[in-house]
């Protein structure tokens, strides 16, 4: 598990005599990312650094007790570690800065953190407030079933039982219709 960061828009980039804010600031919004061997979540955080709070409230209810995440040496994760009862793998990240991206233990979680900044990047006029919907479809790309019969199936059947009615006037206004 690691988390990821993408910008916000220009108009809401806060600045300090003038010059933006470096690193991972206020100016950034943060996806927390969690994989293993079938699947992957990836959750907005609401915040930009990890706190322990952003933390818990990303990763609790998705990681099973007794389990043993890999992650970076972030501090907020101990809470996980402490409350689920987890067996500790982490890595400094000056460490693995210097493994190649084969023998590097958080390449499949580094990988999707690329995949998700390329799909979001084809997107550029996303809509910030919605980033979740964006990962939730993200999600639904990358995760199983992989052969795309399957998945076009998985996402007929997502539509047929999903709760929300949507009527044409909800969507279009008379304005549009002209």
């Amino acid at each position: 598990m690691n988390e990821t960061y993408f910008s916000k828009i220009k108009n809401q980039v806060l600045s300090k005599d003038g010059k933006k804010l470096r690193g991972i600031s206020r100016n950034q919004i943060g996806v927390g990312v969690a994989c293993n061997s079938k699947s992957s979540i990836f959750i907005v955080t609401g915040t930009s650094k990890p706190s322990f709070k952003s933390t818990r409230r990303t990763y609790l209810s998705h990681i099973s007790k007794e389990s043993t995440p890999i992650h970076d040496d972030e501090k907020s994760h101990n809470i996980l570690i402490e409350e689920l009862d987890l067996k500790n793998i982490s890595y400094s990240s000056a460490e693995i800065k210097k493994l190649k991206d084969k023998d590097n233990p958080l390449y499949p979680v580094n990988y999707l953190h690329l995949l998700a900044k390329q799909f979001i990047r084809s997107h550029g006029g996303y809509d910030r407030e919605r980033l979740q919907d964006w990962m939730n479809l993200f999600w639904f790309i990358v995760n199983e079933p992989k052969d795309k019969y399957d998945k076009v199936l998985k996402f007929i059947e997502l539509a047929i039982n999903s709760p929300k009615r949507m009527k044409y006037r909800e969507v279009m206004s008379k304005k549009d219709l002209k």
